[in-house]
């Protein structure tokens, strides 16, 4: 049943959101959310990145890109899909521990980081799971799981320094861990010294594919996406 329950998400994500590399520095992040400017107000041109001597940046569906960088930020503006995309994920990787247990495939841990505190820290959240509670440290040392850190940006106030600081720390001592965390652009500092990619916009072809295969009936799907 779950294999089964597993395959049917997958079929329903059926559009693989697509990220491209970013090369440029936000401003200092708003926290109180104003005037933050959109990842469309910072798009860079290939001359852009030429001139400034930057390698060609890195681009194409999140779930290739995670399967070959192993720590990333993925940045997005509200509603750009960010925690669907973390949530796509975690259903690919549960799929492909399904058909092969065998593989070397890591189990994806989904960690809401908006549930952390100072008396939640980010460890205690990790260790909230069964199954983490006594081999986390061998877990995390043997890439054994892809830590889905979702909402960087929705940390409350009394632990957003504490909440760097533990992954900053979570990424000292275990080096090779795979994470992917997700903000948006106004709130991340550049803190961390991981690969950074941009979460794009669905284009209206896929709109209006994704209504249709989420719709009831395609009919009012396509009917919908006309409204829009």
């Amino acid at each position: 049943m779950l294999l089964d329950a597993t395959e049917q998400a997958q079929e329903n994500f059926t559009i693989d959101p697509f990220a491209v590399e970013m090369w440029w520095q936000d401003e200092e992040p708003d926290f109180a959310g104003n005037d933050v400017k959109s990842t469309s107000d910072f798009d860079e041109t290939e001359d852009d990145i030429m001139e400034k001597n930057l390698p060609e940046a890195r681009r194409g569906s999140v779930l290739s890109l995670a399967k070959e960088i192993p720590q990333m930020v993925l940045l997005g503006d509200p509603g750009s899909g960010k925690t669907t995309t973390l949530c796509y994920l975690g259903y690919c990787f549960a799929g492909d521990l399904l058909e092969n247990p065998c593989t070397s495939t890591p189990s994806p841990v989904f960690l809401e980081l908006r549930r952390c505190s100072p008396e939640r820290t980010l460890w205690k959240l990790l260790q909230e799971y069964p199954c983490l509670q006594e081999n986390l440290e061998n877990y995390l040392q043997n890439e054994k799981i892809l830590l889905l850190m979702d909402g960087l940006n929705e940390v409350q106030t009394s632990y957003q320094e504490a909440i760097d600081s533990d992954i900053y720390d979570l990424l000292r001592r275990f080096p090779s861990v795979q994470v992917i965390l997700t903000s948006r652009p106004g709130y991340y500092r550049y803190q961390f010294d991981l690969p950074v990619f941009r979460l794009q916009s669905l284009t209206d072809d896929q709109i209006v594919e994704f209504l249709e295969r989420n719709f009831p009936e395609s009919d009012k799907g396509k009917a919908f996406a006309k409204v829009l």
